[in-house]
């Protein structure tokens, strides 16, 4: 059945990493950006990921969130129900992000943006600030094409990369630790009072459902209200009846 799906993480590291994901999603397919319009909210894209990445200490804590979940899959091996084909694939896959984290030079992420991607950052926080009689640079620049737009966004990330493939790597690798257990929230309300050693909880609900879940709370407790959905004009209220969900408790 298809369903709608809902991420909470439950540490600093998994909600950065969350960040990264889906901001590094926008450049998976580059080739679906063709118009100026495009460009415009790839460049917002990349400044929010830049700001996300471009901190001297996320290589250190990537480094030792790969090391860890290496160390504890590599203890998986004894078990006799573990696919040790999958768990050797998984554990390769995990040295091989480390090896290229280590092998890039720190200022290649903490590095300056260009001068002309750094002006648009920086009149971020005006409305309409980028129109091209505040930035005619830009409007230049953008009026060159997409492809050498495109090109150019790529040559300015490309040294966060790694960043974004292991922060990738270790996101699935976490959501895929879990199988779902069905459960009920009476009257709207579920809490979840012993998630163990969880990092990311993840909610399922029907497609069509007009319920979605509003999530709060940490390691130790975590409170879950479903609202009703009307419409964007109304405050969605507190589900009054017995919500039915799949729940995934993911750690690694």
């Amino acid at each position: 059945m298809p369903h709608n799906s809902y991420e909470f993480p439950l540490t600093e590291f998994i909600r950065t990493a969350l960040k990264i994901d889906r901001l590094g999603r926008f450049f998976a397919q580059p080739e679906t950006c063709t118009s100026e319009e495009d460009i415009r909210n790839l460049v917002m894209r990349m400044l929010e990921l830049y700001s996300l990445i471009a901190r001297a200490e996320l290589k250190n804590e990537l480094i030792k969130e790969v090391d860890k979940r290496t160390l504890r899959l590599n203890r998986l091996k004894s078990f006799k129900e573990i696919d040790l084909q999958a768990l050797e694939e998984t554990i390769a896959s995990l040295r091989s992000a480390l090896k290229e984290l280590k092998s890039i030079p720190t200022d290649s992420y903490s590095k300056s943006l260009p001068y002309l991607i750094d002006a648009v950052k920086q009149r971020q926080a005006v409305p309409g600030g980028q129109f091209e009689f505040d930035l005619p640079g830009y409007q230049y620049w953008l009026d060159s094409g997409a492809d050498q737009c495109k090109s150019q966004i790529r040559d300015v990330l490309s040294g966060l990369t790694p960043i974004t493939k292991t922060v990738s790597l270790l996101l699935d690798l976490i959501r895929n630790s879990a199988t779902g257990t069905n459960e009920t929230a009476p009257n709207g309300v579920f809490q979840l009072t012993d998630s163990g050693d969880s990092e990311l909880i993840i909610i399922q609900l029907p497609e069509n459902a007009h319920i979605y879940p509003e999530i709060s709370g940490g390691r130790h407790r975590v409170f879950i209200r479903f609202l009703e959905y009307k419409d964007i004009h109304t405050k969605a209220n507190q589900a009054s009846k017995n919500i039915s969900f799949t729940l995934k408790t993911c750690h690694i």
